[in-house]
């Protein structure tokens, strides 16, 4: 029997590869099985390293409060995250909000430049993924990403989205596998400008959909968001605290970001 929701987002019939525990860069698996853990999940220690289980041995011996309490512990790890994560960088950097999923953050984020703006329409790039709620769920614009959603709707259909939607042209050649032919970003960006022009902002992410592009892409689709005053958002849920070899992906040789 097909399942519409499952606690994983794998849709379909069969049941994903179990996880029965882990260590270092591996997973173990139910059948005895040990495999690379490739998916980023680990974050940059792995999975039980002595310092994380620590970490996490303390934050349990902690008090538990909401955000109606100023709690210092919590103060304390945004400020780390600004000395280690932005040095050098304080002249633009604002302030550090904790959210429980990075759908959550997409949400907030894309909420607040719609606030700020006034405007009402968001703008990504193709096959992009953000997440499974709120104003994320309008910006995951690949249906596969809708897991069982999609599955149950005949493979193509997305749920309507809470906001316009203006969908960004992939690098020409990004998608893995496929040729490039090397014409530069402002080509096949040239439109680029006007599609954001209504926009509150645009948000864009590194990893997802078979997508992989240089600074080049970034910073032009940078520079026409700035052009047409939309805020840029760097989605960095998977390629964030050091996982892709520096602190951020965003941090691309050679890209500056303006905003």
């Amino acid at each position: 029997m097909s399942r519409l929701l499952r606690t994983g987002l794998n849709a379909g019939d069969s049941a994903p590869m179990a996880v029965v525990g882990g260590e270092g860069v591996y997973f173990h698996l139910s059948d005895g099985r040990k495999l690379i853990d490739g998916s980023n999940t680990g974050g940059g220690l792995g999975h039980r390293h002595p310092a994380m289980v620590e970490a996490i041995r303390r934050a349990a011996d902690t008090p538990v409060v909401n955000e109606g309490w100023t709690w210092v512990g919590r103060e304390q790890a945004a400020d780390d995250l600004m000395t280690a994560a932005f040095s050098g960088e304080e002249d633009w950097v604002g302030a550090v909000r904790f959210c429980i999923s990075g759908s959550e953050a997409n949400d907030m984020a894309l909420s607040l430049c719609q606030a700020l703006t006034q405007r009402s329409a968001l703008a990504t790039r193709e096959r992009a993924y953000h997440g499974i709620t709120g104003l994320s769920r309008s910006m995951t614009v690949q249906p596969q990403w809708h897991g069982g959603l999609a599955v149950h709707s005949g493979g193509s259909k997305l749920p309507a989205p809470m906001a316009p939607v203006r969908i960004l042209p992939a690098p020409d050649g990004a998608i893995y596998g496929a040729p490039a032919n090397n014409v530069p970003p402002r080509e096949y960006l040239a439109d680029a400008t006007r599609l954001l022009s209504d926009t509150a902002a645009t948000i864009i992410d590194y990893t997802q959909g078979g997508i992989y592009y240089d600074g080049a892409y970034q910073d032009e689709v940078a520079r026409c968001a700035r052009q047409a005053g939309s805020y840029w958002i760097a989605d960095e849920v998977v390629t964030g605290a050091g996982r892709a070899g520096r602190w951020f992906a965003s941090r691309a040789p050679k890209a500056v970001l303006t905003s």
